[in-house]
């Protein structure tokens, strides 16, 4: 839609991480303005013609959640400021458009005056996951205690974890390649020579 500012679904079932957005102000198409309106993300999976069994997936943000709303609408200004353009035209008889980003393209057929393509609601599943505690250093545990311990050797540190010399300290520390810390790697390029 042309008119649209934003991207507007009617169906709650295909909105996800729903939350009231108190930061915008939203004119209604009667002429009200709005505000502390509900907004989620869309997430489109499409059929992709190039590679069968495949689908290209794209994120809508920020979409507005309006029930009475006739149908589902994207917004034309939104898509331009995501960076994408309309080329219009005809397949198999039809008036269709594709909106295109980079080599991407999404077909939308013309039907009652409108582009537009039929969509479904899929299963959304939410796994429950532990929040972990954050940490200053969040490496892996090696470097954490290679720091730790004034920058000592890898050996020298897996030998102090079978000797348990410190409390939390795990026999299986790996030898991790892509060690951040500059004195181990110009120590280790030293002796090579």
């Amino acid at each position: 839609d042309s008119a649209s500012d934003v991207h507007v679904c009617n169906q709650q079932d295909l909105l996800s991480k729903l939350k009231q957005d108190p930061s915008r102000l939203f004119q209604r198409y009667d002429g009200f303005i709005s505000d502390n309106e509900r907004v989620g993300n869309v997430q489109l999976r499409v059929a992709n013609n190039k590679q069968p069994r495949q689908e290209v997936v794209l994120q809508l943000e920020k979409v507005l959640y309006k029930p009475s709303a006739a149908e589902n609408l994207l917004s034309h200004d939104a898509r331009e400021n995501n960076g994408c353009t309309n080329k219009f035209g005809f397949c198999d008889s039809e008036r269709v458009a594709w909106i295109c980003k980079g080599r991407q393209q999404l077909l939308l057929k013309k039907s009652r005056g409108r582009y537009g393509f039929k969509t479904t609601v899929g299963a959304v599943y939410l796994i429950p996951a532990v929040q972990q505690r954050g940490s200053r250093n969040a490496e892996a545990p090696v470097v954490r205690w290679h720091l730790r311990f004034a920058h000592v050797n890898v050996p020298t540190l897996k030998n102090m974890a079978r000797q348990e010399v410190a409390a939390g300290m795990s026999d299986g520390l790996q030898d991790d390649a892509t060690m951040p810390c500059w004195r181990y790697k110009s120590a280790k390029m030293k002796r090579r020579r």
